[in-house]
């Protein structure tokens, strides 16, 4: 996998919804990808910090799909597709 199809399918791997065969795919790539590995990492502190403060941290108020997105679980989002 590429740094390019890595960064394609970093919300698919946050979400649990990749293919197995992709999820290995994409992990080899994160154990030899520093850069890539800094992403997931940043990205994941991300929605921690946001789900932490119950979606109250942003200057500005995110829009309505953004802020389910981070703060629901996939299956909730699955749902809740408008909540």
């Amino acid at each position: 996998m590429r740094c390019e199809e890595c960064a394609q399918a970093l919300g698919g791997y946050l979400d649990g919804e990749l293919a197995a065969a992709v999820v290995v795919a994409f992990e080899a790539h994160l154990r030899v990808c520093k850069p890539c590995g800094g992403l997931v990492a940043s990205c994941r502190k991300t929605i921690e910090i946001y789900r932490s403060h119950n979606g109250k941290c942003a200057a500005a108020p995110l829009p309505p799909a953004l802020h389910r997105k981070l703060v629901m679980p996939p299956s909730e989002r699955e749902r809740h597709p408008r909540s």
